[in-house]
């Protein structure tokens, strides 16, 4: 079955109903298109795409970010720039941005037009990630849309915000747990220094410090590798303490002293 032709079966018409398995089909198919971002424009432009025709005629995105400029897509790409000129996709675009940039109440209910849903959206903020807040439109071409596409405009917004804060928690946590991978080979680290030349721990972390910035290598892959050979190896120009450091390498001829 051609998606124009599923688009007509599935969506409900105001001259009858039609069956809720056609309905889910589509609805599972814009949500298996769905990208799995934490950047909510990415995910949200994905639902926009998919979206066209399973679901609606036009479908619009508007996003307020946090920090960024205001982000805006229409599927299908409106053929005329100017939103008098009567086309369903700039009648959509202009409706959502009055809705995003008129500082609608984001918390509020899907709102029904002439022959639009507009869903307001605003997921709950994550520490450390980036707010925002927006607009989903859904257009239809002739006619009213129902209570059906009201809910249907709902079901996408929750699973596109569930999407984006499920992926920003899961970067949030591989990121503590290569911290906390980094902090173990640092305390090893630290630990075989202290030993090996009596050391206290405020003094083993500042000659890791002190060889990380005259190598010129990142702190924790240092500390991996002391942690994993038991030796460090001191730069030019670092010495332990109460030792003098080495003296760096000096360019010449061969004869050089």
């Amino acid at each position: 079955m051609n998606p124009v032709t599923h688009r007509a079966i599935a969506l409900v018409r105001p001259d009858g109903d039609v069956s809720a398995d056609c309905s889910l089909a589509a609805i599972g198919q814009v949500m298996a298109a769905m990208s799995a971002s934490s950047d909510p424009a990415e995910t949200f432009a994905s639902v926009a795409r998919a979206a066209v025709p399973l679901l609606c005629d036009v479908c619009t995105v508007a996003l307020d970010r946090d920090g960024e400029a205001p982000y805006q897509v229409t599927y299908p790409v409106p053929e005329t720039a100017d939103p008098l000129a009567g086309s369903s996709a700039a009648a959509a675009a202009q409706s959502s941005s009055a809705m995003l940039f008129g500082a609608v109440n984001p918390a509020s209910v899907a709102r029904v037009t002439e022959d639009t849903v507009l869903t307001p959206f605003s997921p709950p903020p994550i520490e450390g990630e980036k707010g925002y807040r927006g607009v989903l439109a859904l257009s239809y071409s002739g006619y009213r849309p129902t209570s059906t596409q009201a809910l249907i405009g709902r079901l996408l917004a929750e699973r596109a915000m569930a999407v984006v804060q499920r992926e920003r928690l899961q970067a949030k946590n591989e990121h503590l747990q290569r911290a906390l991978a980094s902090n173990r080979e640092i305390g090893a680290a630290m630990g075989i220094l202290m030993i090996e030349h009596k050391l206290t721990g405020d003094q083993a972390f500042d000659l890791l410090r002190r060889a990380s910035q005259h190598s010129h290598r990142k702190l924790a892959a240092l500390a991996a590798e002391v942690a994993e050979t038991g030796v460090l190896d001191l730069p030019p120009g670092v010495g332990l303490l109460g030792q003098a450091p080495r003296p760096p390498r000096r360019s010449g001829s061969a004869g050089t002293a």
